[in-house]
């Protein structure tokens, strides 16, 4: 054995259709896996708000439709633009009505 060469092992021919399957089901597990990994990354977060913390009014476009006499003055009455009840505003005899404003919303 020591006086004889070493041989090269004969090279195998590669079999593609185990070679692709391999591929198929490595690439499938790669993908299942970031596709969890994606959905999971997701974690329900919080919004800091200090303490005196309000959250703002909805408002709503009041707009100015007549003025009506009552026992205290007069008052501006305002249609809203959602539809809801009008806006009834009193004010003094000689002020005037604003054409329109920003009312509170009634939700």
């Amino acid at each position: 054995m020591a006086g004889e060469a070493m041989r090269k092992p004969e090279a195998r021919p590669i079999d593609v259709k185990t070679t692709l399957s391999c591929f198929a089901c490595f690439s499938l597990i790669l993908f299942t896996g970031c596709v969890i990994f994606a959905l999971s990354a997701h974690a329900a977060g919080r919004t800091y708000r200090s303490p005196g913390y309000e959250p703002k009014k909805q408002t709503e476009l009041c707009r100015f439709i007549g003025m009506e006499r009552t026992e205290e003055g007069m008052a501006c009455i305002y249609e809203r633009q959602t539809g809801g009840p009008n806006k009834q505003i009193e004010i003094d005899g000689h002020l005037n009505c604003l054409r329109e404003f920003h009312c509170e919303r009634l939700n």
